[in-house]
Formats: structure tokens, C-alpha cells, sequence
């Protein structure tokens, strides 16, 4: 049943980031059960943002709206089966932060892409930000020599279960920013190297990299958010016969609650349990290996269920390319199975970092960092939008979404 109710609403951009709209509303209809604010570029909307019931005055932020226009949106608030809609309220977004880069797009099937949301950032100088399916930036780290809201070099974002924070890592330390860009913690995850994947449980497990002076394999850590402290889970290099691993991806796998870590020392992966126990290790070398035709150095790694993976592969100097491939892993002759290659024509070469997503319309996007390119390729490689950075920009590893609202996708 839908009838009128008495809104009161009240709107504002965030003083940190100019593309962050803030709602804070009150309506006349008792014991909610679930409310949402539809927002857009007109009436029509396009986007949701879910709100959380328990935040203070049902406080609710509009995420990924381009720089400088004016946004529509409108609030409808569900008490069983009573359904209240408020009239249409504008806002208008502020400017972009200065320093933010220029990217070049060529898009050759728009209604093929996934759309969605582009997370990244710059290995040399940061800042992390957030692209829309049109290449604008929507969202930035902001910078501020208070708080400690400062840039720094970015291997990896992701934003936290709950939608309210985003994680951004690299330079040696982890970041937590509120997504108005409010607050901004360094977190007790030390010496970040790489890459670091976030749980349901809003636990961080990172890559961990000793000082020089110490020495020693990158660890593997697990950090916990609650009460900022962090301990060791795993040295990898106790599963191979050398005892060296440096590991530099790692990614949670739901399906069995474990974590897989790409380990380019051993053209390996390896999975493990959360509390560090061995699970298998695909590659070419130690125990409970998959069979398999090996590659040479690997960034990145996307779980693909329990019996599927996707890398990217960065390749020798001497080959001069790089690529994206998928395995399929039986999980009972322990043998894995190459299913598909991407390889760019013309040959591009990543030396360093890549990375590799498979996308929820079944597209695959695949990042050359060193080489400031990303490609968002169909099943049968073909390249349905290249985006390009200018020359000389690193890129950290890079993850779409759909919506900025949700738990990470991958």
C-alpha cells in the first residue's frame, strides 16, 4: 500500500570529497523495515543507495556521481506493507580535486561492456580514485595535511562489507577512509607490500614486507579492524624446499573461507586456510602441486570458484607481452587445465604489478599497470573498451564494481 507521508529532508556535499552527497531525512511512518534513495543525472535516477536504519538520522551517502551537475533523487521508506515516497530533491556536486589524471578512452561496443565502477590509483604518488563507465572520476582520496589524508603511493583499493569506508593500501602502510572522505586512519597493518584482500568479517589479510635490514620472506599477516591490532598467519616460504617465497597478490576465496597468494619467486599460487595451513600450491614445483604447462612470473590472481582461476601473466622481458590466462583446477587428479588466453595485438609488455578481473556479464578486464593501459575484453578477446593513462603513469592492481554499495566483488 502506498500513501502520503510528511519528509523532512536535508542535503549536502562533503566538504572533503565534492562528488559525495550526504542525506539526512525523517519521515512520519513508524518501525521501518527498509528504506532506500534513488538518485540520478534527472528524474529517471538510475543509481539506489541502500539505507542503513541504524545510522543517525538515517544518514545516507550518494556515491558516484560525476563532478559539478546537478543530481536528482528521492527517498521511499517501507513500514510492512505501507510504502512512502518523498517529492524530488535536487543537490549539486562540487569540483574535482586538482592532480587527478587524464584518461583517454576509445570504447568500440558500449552496450557489451559491464559498466559499473573502476578502482585504482598511482604506484608513484597516489592518489586512489574511483572512475564511472564513462572514464570521469567520481571519487578520490582526499588530500589534507590534517588527519593524514596526505597521498601516497596505491597498489590496492577496496572498499569495507559495510560500503561505509574504503581501504587503500601501498607506500608501506594501510588506509582507512571514510567514503565522505571525514576521517582517514593508518591502520596496524604494517609495511604493506602489494596487495591485501578484505572478509566478510571486515578482517585484512596483507602481504607484510620486512625492512631491509631484517631481511627475510614477505609474510603474510591478518589484521583486524576492531581493536587495530594484527598478528602473523604464514611464512609461504615453509612450503617450498628452499624456504624463499615472496608473495605479491593475495585474494579471499569464499566458497571455502580460504585466502590464495600468487608467489611470482615459484610461478606459483598457493592456497591456504586462514590460519595459515596449506591447502594446495599450483605451479611447478613442492607438494600437493597441480599438473600443469607453468607460466613465467605472475601479478594478480582472481579466484574463480573452487575449481577455477584466472592470472595475469606478466611474461619474461625476452618474450616482450603479457597476458591474462584461466585455468580450470580438478580437484581430483590434481591436473590444471588452461581454458583461456588473452594476449593484446599489438604485444604489450607489464613488467611489474597487472591484473586481471573476470566481470559479472562474463567480460574480463585486464590492467597493464607499468604501462598505464586497461582492457575490457570479451569471452573471445576481443577489446570492447581500452582506457589509457599518460605515458609514464603506474597503476596499482585495479577492481570494477557494479554499484559502490555491497560487499567487494571479488
Amino acid at each position: 500500500m502506498t500513501r502520503d507521508c510528511d519528509f523532512d529532508i536535508t542535503s549536502e556535499i562533503s566538504s572533503h570529497i565534492g562528488t559525495v552527497g550526504i542525506v539526512n531525512w525523517s519521515v512520519d511512518l513508524d518501525s521501518l523495515d527498509s528504506a532506500k534513495i534513488e538518485f540520478g543525472l534527472d528524474t529517471d535516477y538510475g543509481y539506489v543507495a541502500p539505507v542503513d536504519l541504524d545510522e543517525p538520522d538515517f544518514r545516507t551517502l550518494l556515491l558516484g556521481m560525476k563532478a559539478e551537475r546537478e543530481y536528482h533523487f528521492r527517498v521511499t521508506a517501507v513500514s510492512g506493507d505501507t510504502q512512502c515516497t518523498s517529492e524530488d530533491q535536487t543537490l549539486t556536486t562540487g569540483p574535482l580535486a586538482t592532480g587527478l589524471p587524464n584518461i583517454d578512452i576509445t570504447t568500440d561496443a558500449p552496450d557489451a561492456l559491464a559498466g559499473g565502477f573502476l578502482l585504482t590509483g598511482g604506484r608513484q604518488g597516489g592518489p586512489a580514485y574511483i572512475l564511472d563507465r564513462d572514464g570521469d572520476v567520481v571519487w578520490w582520496q582526499p588530500r589534507s595535511d590534517e588527519n593524514n589524508l596526505d597521498w601516497d603511493n596505491v597498489s590496492r583499493m577496496h572498499m569495507s562489507y559495510d560500503g561505509k569506508y574504503m581501504w587503500i593500501g601501498g607506500g608501506f602502510r594501510m588506509l582507512r577512509v571514510a567514503m565522505d572522505g571525514s576521517s582517514a586512519e593508518v591502520r596496524k597493518c604494517p609495511r604493506i607490500s602489494h596487495d591485501f584482500t578484505v572478509l566478510p568479517d571486515e578482517k585484512v589479510f596483507s602481504i607484510y614486507e620486512p625492512p631491509e635490514e631484517e631481511g627475510g620472506n614477505r609474510l603474510i599477516l591478518e589484521c583486524n579492524p576492531d581493536d587495530n591490532t594484527y598478528k602473523v598467519v604464514v611464512d609461504l616460504g615453509t612450503f617450498f624446499d628452499n624456504g624463499f617465497a615472496n608473495p605479491n597478490a593475495i585474494q579471499y576465496s569464499p566458497e571455502d573461507d580460504t585466502i590464495v597468494v600468487s608467489v611470482p619467486t615459484h610461478d606459483a599460487y598457493v592456497k591456504i586456510t586462514r590460519e595459515g595451513e596449506l591447502v594446495w600450491i599450483l605451479g611447478e614445483e613442492g607438494d600437493f602441486t597441480f599438473t600443469n604447462e607453468g607460466w613465467e612470473t605472475e601479478h594478480s590472481a582472481h579466484v574463480l570458484g573452487l575449481d577455477g582461476i584466472l592470472l595475469f601473466n606478466n611474461g619474461a622481458p625476452s618474450q616482450a607481452k603479457s597476458r591474462a590466462i584461466e585455468y580450470k583446477l580438478d580437484l581430483e587428479t590434481m591436473e590444471a587445465t588452461r581454458v583461456w588466453t588473452y594476449e593484446p595485438e599489438p604485444s604489450i609488455y607489464n613488467g611489474y604489478f597487472g591484473d586481471v578481473q573476470r566481470l559479472h556479464n562474463g567480460n574480463t578486464l585486464v590492467t597493464f599497470s607499468a604501462a598505464g593501459v586497461v582492457h575490457e575484453v570479451d569471452e573471445a578477446g576481443t577489446v570492447l573498451q581500452s582506457m589509457s593513462w599518460e605515458l609514464g603513469a603506474n597503476l596499482g592492481y585495479s577492481t570494477k564494481r557494479e554499484s559502490l554499495y555491497g560487499p567487494p566483488p571479488r
